[in-house]
């Protein structure tokens, strides 16, 4: 098994025993396969591909069959402005600043109201029933992302498989994926194997990957996560324990107030909700069920496909973040699907630079099992929901080039998170910050296609790994 025993190293270690543990990891290797007990993928998907093909066969045509047949909504002004969440302001109305001609809207709304129809007679969207897993979508640059973040899945014990999916042929790395993930009980999946499987030729990118990604996994019970993000601990709970064991679809929050626009509203012939009833969404990580809600998913693909030119602008209007991320939340109002947006507030640790200016470099979010105990139990023993996921969606854990260079005046590394290591482990349970460099040190032979030409990156990262341990 490609894992790394975490250690906690102290400000008491002298110099020597730093470059000795930093050459003893370099020149032992890591723990081997045997040493992590998995739940490997069974040898064969036939079963599971013969049913996906018909699904995506049939889905497919009524996606295309659902184009809107109008111009797309321009906006008038300026992108919606980044307002906070939590600095709510009663008075403050939904804003509204799309323009788009009532007759583009009505033939929207009837687009919309027609495939809201056809889903429900789709094929059962497919997957292994009693299966649960873990789905991420790599490739190109994301590939080394991936791997530091599924080395870190694999630290806190668990033992979901993972299914690796990425655009097309062109991103699929046989040295890694054929080679490597294997000890990781992870697999590669290529989507245009099965988007090609049919005669309408559809081109499905960037963001709308998420979505596809979850639609063709073999899992029946799925938690998503990004590229780019981790647990601080074992996540395998979220499928066992509230909220997710009664509305089977939870979310993470972002930062701002919803920025969807009353058109989209309009156009899903569904009541427009009050502004702070949810904010929007941070989609580095969903936990959600095929079984319960596969006409749910089946619209945020919709939303998805014909999301940069139609969907993107109604549901966000150029707010932060747009893109994928409030589709699936979209998609559950529509179908009045259940589903829980976690309430404790995201963190955002970072560091100051020697101007006072802050700087973020991740996302921490919450357990939803606390935050669900916490707020709608009203458990007085919690008093804080503990943190379960960072998504580093600024400083990018690739040793390849990625991660922020922070050096003090004296030549001394800053930390990227602004907490120091008894900080980190107070705070989130564990040194992630250190143990992503650990990993990547680890990790700076392998073959990643995005480092062919860099030369130096196992040298850089074992000085920036060296100097974390020596603070």
């Amino acid at each position: 098994m490609i894992l790394m025993p975490s250690f906690a190293p102290s400000r008491r270690w002298g110099f020597v025993l730093v470059v000795f543990v930093v050459v003893l990891y370099c020149t032992a290797g890591i723990p081997r396969p045997h040493q992590l007990q998995q739940s490997p993928f069974e040898k064969s998907h036939t079963e599971f591909t013969s049913d996906l093909v018909p699904f995506w066969a049939a889905f497919s045509r009524i996606l295309v069959n659902a184009v809107p047949r109008c111009s797309p909504p321009k906006r008038w002004g300026d992108p919606a402005p980044l307002l906070k969440f939590e600095d709510k302001d009663e008075h403050l109305e939904r804003l509204d600043l799309l323009d788009m001609p009532d007759e583009d809207i009505e033939q929207m709304k009837q687009a919309h109201t027609w495939i809201v129809g056809e889903i429900p007679k789709l094929p059962r969207v497919p997957f292994k029933k009693g299966t649960r897993g873990i789905v991420t979508t790599a490739g190109g640059p994301y590939m080394p992302i991936m791997v530091v973040s599924l080395i870190e899945l694999r630290r806190t014990g668990s033992t979901l498989p993972v299914e690796v999916f990425m655009r097309d042929a062109d991103e699929y790395e046989k040295a890694i994926c054929d080679d490597k993930l294997p000890e990781l009980n992870a697999k590669c999946i290529v989507l245009a194997d099965t988007v090609n499987k049919v005669p309408i030729r559809m081109k499905i990118e960037h963001y709308q990957l998420k979505i596809f990604a979850i639609l063709f996994s073999s899992f029946e019970e799925i938690l998503f996560l990004d590229a780019d993000s981790m647990p601080f601990r074992k996540p395998d709970h979220l499928f066992e324990v509230e909220p997710y064991s009664s509305t089977h679809m939870v979310v993470w929050p972002d930062f701002w107030v919803s920025t969807a626009s009353p058109i989209f509203y309009e156009v899903a012939s569904v009541p427009v909700p009050p502004l702070y009833e949810t904010c929007t969404a941070e989609s580095g990580q969903m936990v959600i069920s095929k079984a319960t809600h596969a006409s749910v998913l089946c619209l945020a693909a919709y939303y998805n496909f014909y999301g940069p030119n139609y969907y993107y602008p109604l549901i966000t209007q150029g707010g932060p973040g747009e893109g994928d991320k409030d589709t699936f939340v979209a998609a559950a109002q529509a179908f009045n699907q259940s589903f829980y947006m976690v309430r404790e507030p995201v963190q955002a640790p970072g560091h100051f630079d020697k101007d006072g200016g802050f700087t973020g470099v991740a996302m921490i979010q919450a357990d939803p099992g606390d935050d669900y105990g916490r707020h709608v139990l009203g458990n007085a023993t919690l008093t804080k929901a503990r943190s379960l996921f960072a998504h580093l969606n600024l400083s990018k854990m690739n040793a390849g080039g990625g991660y922020w260079d922070l050096y003090d005046e004296n030549g001394k590394r800053r930390r990227l998170m602004g907490l120091n290591h008894e900080e980190q482990i107070q705070k989130f349970g564990r040194d992630m910050e250190l143990e992503c460099f650990e990993t990547m040190n680890a990790t700076c032979t392998w073959p990643f296609r995005a480092w062919e030409g860099k030369e130096g990156i196992c040298d850089k990262v074992l000085k920036d790994y060296t100097d974390l341990l020596a603070e």
